[in-house]
Protein backbone atom coordinates (compact mmCIF):
# COMPACT_ATOMS: atom_id res chain seq x y z
CA UNK A 1 0.00 0.00 0.00
CA UNK A 2 1.36 3.42 -0.87
CA UNK A 3 2.41 5.46 2.15
CA UNK A 4 0.52 8.55 1.01
CA UNK A 5 -2.71 6.55 0.81
CA UNK A 6 -2.04 5.13 4.28
CA UNK A 7 -1.43 8.66 5.55
CA UNK A 8 -4.68 9.75 3.91
CA UNK A 9 -6.48 6.83 5.58
CA UNK A 10 -5.06 7.87 8.95
CA UNK A 11 -6.18 11.46 8.38
CA UNK A 12 -9.70 10.24 7.60
CA UNK A 13 -9.73 8.05 10.70
CA UNK A 14 -8.67 10.98 12.84
CA UNK A 15 -11.40 13.18 11.39
CA UNK A 16 -14.13 10.57 11.94
CA UNK A 17 -15.40 9.60 15.35
CA UNK A 18 -14.36 6.01 15.95
CA UNK A 19 -14.45 3.79 18.96
CA UNK A 20 -11.18 2.10 19.85
CA UNK A 21 -12.56 -1.20 18.51
CA UNK A 22 -13.61 0.22 15.14
CA UNK A 23 -10.28 2.04 14.83
CA UNK A 24 -8.42 -1.18 15.63
CA UNK A 25 -10.39 -3.03 12.92
CA UNK A 26 -9.37 -0.44 10.34
CA UNK A 27 -5.72 -0.46 11.46
CA UNK A 28 -5.59 -4.27 11.15
CA UNK A 29 -5.66 -3.83 7.37
CA UNK A 30 -2.53 -1.67 7.33
CA UNK A 31 0.88 -3.35 7.32
CA UNK A 32 2.91 -2.34 10.41
CA UNK A 33 5.74 -0.87 8.33
CA UNK A 34 3.29 1.18 6.25
CA UNK A 35 1.55 2.39 9.40
CA UNK A 36 4.82 3.44 11.00
CA UNK A 37 5.99 5.29 7.90
CA UNK A 38 2.62 7.05 7.50
CA UNK A 39 2.56 8.10 11.16
CA UNK A 40 5.91 9.85 10.67
CA UNK A 41 4.27 11.98 7.98
CA UNK A 42 1.52 13.21 10.32
CA UNK A 43 1.86 16.35 12.39
CA UNK A 44 2.83 15.78 16.03
CA UNK A 45 -0.68 16.78 17.06
CA UNK A 46 -2.17 14.15 14.74
CA UNK A 47 0.37 11.58 15.95
CA UNK A 48 -0.72 12.21 19.55
CA UNK A 49 -4.39 12.06 18.56
CA UNK A 50 -3.89 8.76 16.78
CA UNK A 51 -1.98 7.23 19.70
CA UNK A 52 -4.71 8.38 22.07
CA UNK A 53 -7.44 6.89 19.88
CA UNK A 54 -5.93 3.42 19.42
CA UNK A 55 -5.63 0.68 22.00
CA UNK A 56 -2.85 1.15 24.55
CA UNK A 57 -1.18 -2.06 23.40
CA UNK A 58 -1.04 -1.07 19.73
CA UNK A 59 0.03 2.49 20.62
CA UNK A 60 2.83 1.15 22.85
CA UNK A 61 4.06 -1.17 20.10
CA UNK A 62 4.06 1.71 17.62
CA UNK A 63 5.88 4.09 20.00
CA UNK A 64 8.52 1.41 20.65
CA UNK A 65 9.28 1.49 16.91
CA UNK A 66 9.79 5.29 16.91
CA UNK A 67 13.23 6.82 17.36
CA UNK A 68 13.56 7.27 21.13
CA UNK A 69 13.54 11.07 20.99
CA UNK A 70 10.28 11.18 19.01
CA UNK A 71 8.59 8.64 21.27
CA UNK A 72 9.68 10.52 24.39
CA UNK A 73 8.52 13.86 22.97
CA UNK A 74 5.11 12.48 22.02
CA UNK A 75 4.57 10.84 25.39
CA UNK A 76 5.67 14.00 27.19
CA UNK A 77 3.23 16.17 25.21
CA UNK A 78 0.24 13.88 25.77
CA UNK A 79 -2.08 14.41 28.74
CA UNK A 80 -1.04 12.09 31.58
CA UNK A 81 -4.35 10.19 31.51
CA UNK A 82 -3.77 9.33 27.83
CA UNK A 83 -0.05 8.57 28.09
CA UNK A 84 -0.21 6.42 31.25
CA UNK A 85 -1.96 3.37 29.70
CA UNK A 86 0.48 3.43 26.77
CA UNK A 87 3.50 3.65 29.06
CA UNK A 88 2.15 0.78 31.18
CA UNK A 89 2.10 -1.41 28.07
CA UNK A 90 5.72 -0.62 27.20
Amino acid sequence: MRTSSVRDQLQQLLEAEHTVNSLEEKLENIAPADLLHAVFQLSQEDQRSLLSAMSAGRAAHLVEEFPSSLGADLMEEMPAEEAAPILEEM
